[in-house]
């Protein structure tokens, strides 16, 4: 069971990013999954302008609430869904980044 936190993606006045919290979503059954064999190192930009490895898939329902910047706690680690990957319509899937 996961928590997920949405953040919104603001510029501010002097070029910069602020990232602020919402409400935190329910509680939800995902899965954290490794994306397979992609050649090697897997980038991409997270929400603080970083370029990040992808180190998981995040995986739920056709029904699961999880969207770009939600943010979660997990094993004792900080994790951002960078990106969102294309609706299939049987399952939501988002490229987790992790922030320690």
């Amino acid at each position: 069971m996961i928590t997920l936190t949405p953040r919104t993606r603001t510029k501010t006045s002097t070029g910069g990013v602020l990232m602020t919290d919402g409400v935190p979503r329910g509680p939800q059954k995902l899965r954290l999954v490794e994306p397979g064999d992609s050649g090697g190192r897997l980038p991409i930009r997270a929400a603080d302008g970083l370029e990040r490895e992808v180190e998981y898939i995040l995986l739920g329902e056709h029904t699961a609430e999880i969207g770009k910047y939600d943010i979660f706690t997990y094993a004792g680690s900080r994790w951002e869904v960078a990106a969102l990957m294309h609706d299939n319509g049987w399952e939501k899937r988002g490229l987790v980044v992790r922030f320690d």
